[in-house]
């Protein structure tokens, strides 16, 4: 009973669902089954689902994260991660940079699912005058990208350095909600001004 739910409530084919739905899905199957005097102990797992269904459940639980130690953060290059530099990186020598993210994205839910929202907010350093505070945003549709290699967004910003005639101070951040816990990458960079 409880492959087949999963199967046909949160698997693949037309009705897809997310996370939420896939409890929502659960959570209705042990109700009927206790209000319909039926067996409880018909969720249990035997051990061949159990090998089937506890990987999906891990990687559902453990949402969006980095795909590997280096898979989120600022780069040097103009359109590739040729050299990754971290998180938060301070002055960007004179360059091209980019700020990347390969994800690992759970291998469960529809499309639309899963997404994450990148941030940046920039102050612009006016000599003589208030500073000037830039902000910019969006979010992404993630999927599953396989088991090899993450979902990759790159570049989730271009960085040129130095990058005006203001000198500017910079965060960013890329947020993936999860149930409980948001999944939250954070860092910084400084540009010279020119």
């Amino acid at each position: 009973m409880l492959w087949w739910l999963i199967s046909a409530g949160c698997g693949s084919g037309p009705s897809e669902c997310g996370p939420a739905e896939c409890a929502e899905v659960l959570a209705q199957a042990a109700a009927g089954a206790q209000s319909e005097g039926g067996d409880p102990s018909a969720l249990l797992l035997e051990p061949h689902e159990r090998t089937l269904i506890l990987p999906l459940l891990e990687d559902l639980r453990a949402g969006i994260r980095p795909f590997g130690e280096d898979s989120v953060g600022v780069c040097r290059g103009a359109h590739s991660c040729d050299e990754f530099l971290g998180t938060d990186v301070g002055v960007l020598p004179p360059g091209d940079y980019v700020i990347m993210a390969e994800l690992a994205v759970p291998r469960v839910g529809g499309s639309g699912a899963w997404t994450a929202t990148f941030e940046t907010q920039c102050t612009l350093q006016r000599p003589g005058a208030e500073p000037e505070v830039v902000d910019y945003n969006r979010t992404y549709a993630l999927r599953h990208a396989g088991a090899d290699r993450g979902f990759r967004i790159l570049p989730l910003r271009t960085i040129a350095s130095p990058a005006g005639k203001l000198a500017a101070d910079c965060t960013w951040k890329l947020t993936a909600p999860h149930p409980g816990t948001d999944a939250v990458f954070s860092g910084s960079w400084q540009t010279p001004a020119k």
